[in-house]
């Protein structure tokens, strides 16, 4: 397969920074002369799952390469121009499970950990997992992505808390109870 523009300066492939401008399937054999590759984005990594039944949550996907071109197979690339591209950020790390209910002084485990962060992606411009060969070619402003955001920990467990002397409130579906009510002495002045 071979694409042959007028130019870089007259035209312009874009992905419109939402997807990947040209990926090259392995096997596939290219060249591309005389364009410019702009605002090319990869995928994001997909998020962590969020932790249910194991206190740990999922980490985070990692971020796809080659915001502009991908390239599995056998490229060439003459007098183009690769700009403004950017490789898939990583996915969030998902949130840690709640702790488990106890009691003072026995507490449950604390909140889970909440997941790592992915990886972000390689090569803004150009990932090239085989034959690559540039030409006269400008590379500008392209970027690998940003790696994901590391997950919450959960919350730790809830307690019941006794105070000698005090009556423990109660928590229904109503609502709270009504704490029973107390006298206090009055403190005396001269």
């Amino acid at each position: 397969m071979t694409i042959n523009g007028p130019g870089a300066g007259l035209l312009t492939v874009s992905g419109q920074n939402s997807v990947r401008v040209f990926q090259i399937d392995a096997g596939v054999t290219a060249e591309i002369d005389g364009i410019a590759v702009a605002n090319g984005r990869a995928p994001d990594g997909s998020p962590g799952a969020n932790a249910v039944t194991t206190p740990t949550a999922g980490s985070g996907g990692t971020g796809g390469d080659g915001g502009g071109i991908l390239n599995l197979g056998t490229l060439t690339l003459k007098q183009d121009s690769i700009v403004n591209n950017v490789a898939g950020n990583g996915g969030s790390g998902g949130t840690g499970a709640q702790g488990v209910t106890g009691t003072r002084p026995v507490l449950g485990p604390p909140g889970g950990t909440g997941g790592m962060g992915g990886q972000g992606g390689d090569g803004g411009a150009i990932y090239s997992s085989n034959s690559l060969t540039l030409v006269q070619d400008t590379l500008l402003g392209n970027h690998a992505g940003a790696g994901g955001f590391g997950g919450r920990a959960g919350p730790g467990p809830p307690a019941e808390i006794s105070i000698p002397g005090h009556q423990a409130a109660t928590v229904d579906r109503a609502g709270p109870a009504e704490p029973e009510a107390q006298s206090i002495p009055r403190a005396h002045s001269r």
